[in-house]
């Protein structure tokens, strides 16, 4: 057994190494390059305007009256704003955000919610107030940094973990 858990070590740690050169490949290749950014959107438009369903890349979620970054996020950038709007309107359609914890508090319901849309709906429950701009990276480790690095100059209020809008 020994002998099987260093070699699938040995396996996983060319695997890594191959994911790490992919990656300093496509950092490579943004040299000169400006990132291409979708262009602040509301949130409730549909459709994909930059990259595809499965685009990997970084976005940002705005309070439009007052311009302010509330959040920032990386991952299949598409998916998370369909997720986003969805745990909105389950708030807005459950009447508040209590009652959608009690609707979906199970762990299996839970994982369809978002603490980002919970968020936005008790800030301001109007969906037309909010704004959605994303960039795809194609690459999740440069939108881990990127995301990294967004939060750490705008501070965004919602990326706080133990927010409480209760």
């Amino acid at each position: 057994m020994v002998v099987q858990k260093n070699k699938l070590f040995r396996e996983a740690c060319l695997l890594t190494r191959k994911e790490a050169q992919k990656d300093v490949y496509m950092i490579d290749k943004w040299k000169g390059w400006a990132p291409v950014w979708s262009g602040e959107d509301l949130i409730t438009k549909k459709g994909i305007t930059l990259g595809t369903l499965k685009s990997i890349g970084i976005y940002v979620i705005k309070y439009i009256p007052t311009g302010k970054i509330m959040y920032v996020g990386q991952g299949v950038i598409w998916s998370r704003k369909i997720v986003h709007r969805k745990t909105f309107n389950k708030c807005l359609e459950a009447g508040g955000v209590k009652e959608v914890r009690q609707k979906f508090h199970s762990l299996s319901s839970h994982r369809n919610l978002s603490e980002a849309g919970i968020k936005m709906y008790a800030h301001d429950s109007k969906l037309k107030n909010w704004s959605f701009d994303c960039c795809v990276t194609d690459s999740k480790s440069l939108s881990k940094q990127m995301e990294k690095v967004w939060k750490d100059k705008f501070n965004p209020p919602f990326n706080v973990k133990g927010f409480d809008v209760t």
